[in-house]
């Protein structure tokens, strides 16, 4: 009888459960979008998330103007959801949640003006990114505002403008080498070629970047959408350092040129292809150690022909060798440095809180990516200058 009665009292709670998943929130507090409605509807969220909301949901500390929702997570353990229609279930509470997040939404985002910054548990858990970061938060913003955030001091500005400016910095580059550089060193139309998409590809590098820091936080759909965007930006930025070193490491020998860029090229699809998996778009430590060490095996794989290169010009004993691998090996090491900072949350594992603003493991990435694509185009510049100036049978003795 007991069972029976726990069984029969499982079913009226999942029936009211269902009946305050159809309820119309907006009807009951009035049909209108002022700040009274506002705050009476908050409140009615409230109540009924704490007596509809499953043990391990609940509400995000409303930051702002704005009340956020967690990602809605059915308990499986717990025994009120243990029924035939566990599915239908989790479909209605999820339909729940999203239309409390975007009645409260589009409620105050246009009456929305400043952007409060956040601490840590005031904000999403899509929108912590960094554990040791604890204030600086942007909340879940509008457009206009992700827009507006870009001139406000946040835990992402150094971010955004470490690589917008870059972007910048590459714009104006692109035409400064075609009209200058590159015919000062007597460049053919093909260097003209390979030095532009080069630098198109690290604009492209920089934008994406620059973009998912600002647009992240404008919904959990932004932030998937603009880390895809990011992701591809990275391959895209490998690609334009791999295209004119290898073009000029293996000025002389097209079978070889073309051989290593191919297989770059598949690389980096197959590298892009597994990232941009949905189930892979994520923040968490898993999926980030796993980015590192496949951007790292792309960004490693051109120790093969630069070996090759070593070899076919003869050596140490050969000037273009003594002066270029130098070169390389510090663009190897700024990478090592910008992973080291990137992986271990250095310096604001020391003392969390203190690095919030400035100074964070991710600015330092963002600073050392960008000068090393600016060091990576001075190195093969170099190259090029003395690429126009040797003939090939004069550096090149082997196969």
């Amino acid at each position: 009888m007991a069972s029976l009665s726990s069984r029969a009292d499982d079913e009226e709670e999942r029936k009211r459960r269902s009946r305050l998943v159809m309820l119309d929130v907006d009807a009951e507090a009035g049909g209108t979008a002022n700040s009274s409605t506002t705050a009476a509807t908050a409140a009615m969220v409230e109540e009924r998330a704490a007596s509809s909301t499953p043990p391990n949901q609940q509400l995000a500390r409303p930051c702002g103007r704005l009340l956020y929702f967690s990602q809605p997570a059915v308990n499986n353990d717990d025994r009120r959801w243990d029924h035939g229609d566990n599915d239908e279930m989790k479909r209605l509470q999820q339909m729940r949640w999203e239309k409390k997040r975007r009645q409260m939404y589009e409620e105050t985002s246009n009456q929305q003006k400043e952007i409060q910054l956040c601490k840590s548990n005031e904000v999403p858990d899509f929108l912590k990114i960094n554990p040791y970061i604890l204030y600086g938060y942007r909340p879940l913003l509008p457009l206009h505002l992700c827009l507006k955030s870009i001139f406000i001091w946040s835990n992402e500005t150094i971010n955004i403008w470490s690589h917008l400016l870059g972007c910048l910095i590459f714009i104006v580059l692109l035409p400064y080498d075609n009209i200058y550089t590159i015919p000062n060193s007597s460049g053919t139309l093909a260097d003209h070629i390979v030095c532009s998409v080069s630098l198109i590809c690290y604009q492209i590098c920089m934008i994406c970047s620059a973009g998912y820091h600002v647009f992240y936080c404008h919904s959990p759909q932004a932030n998937v959408r603009w880390l895809a965007f990011d992701l591809s930006g990275i391959v895209v930025g490998l690609m334009g350092c791999y295209i004119p070193g290898v073009h000029y490491a293996f000025y002389c020998v097209s079978l070889w040129e073309n051989l290593y860029l191919f297989s770059v090229i598949v690389l980096s699809l197959i590298i892009l292809t597994i990232q941009l998996n949905p189930k892979r778009l994520s923040d968490s430590l898993a999926f980030t150690i796993s980015r590192v060490l496949m951007y790292s095996l792309l960004a490693c794989y051109g120790i093969i022909p630069s070996a090759h290169w070593f070899y076919m010009n003869g050596g140490w004993k050969t000037e273009i060798v003594r002066v270029f691998i130098p070169k390389l090996i510090s663009m190897y090491l700024i990478g090592l440095g910008a992973i080291f900072f990137y992986l271990f949350h250095f310096p604001e594992r020391l003392s969390p809180g203190s690095f919030d603003i400035i100074g964070a493991s991710h600015q330092i990435w963002h600073v050392f990516i960008f000068f090393s694509l600016i060091w990576w185009r001075k190195s093969y510049l170099e190259v090029l200058d003395y690429r126009t100036s040797n003939t090939c049978t004069s550096d090149i003795s082997h196969l």
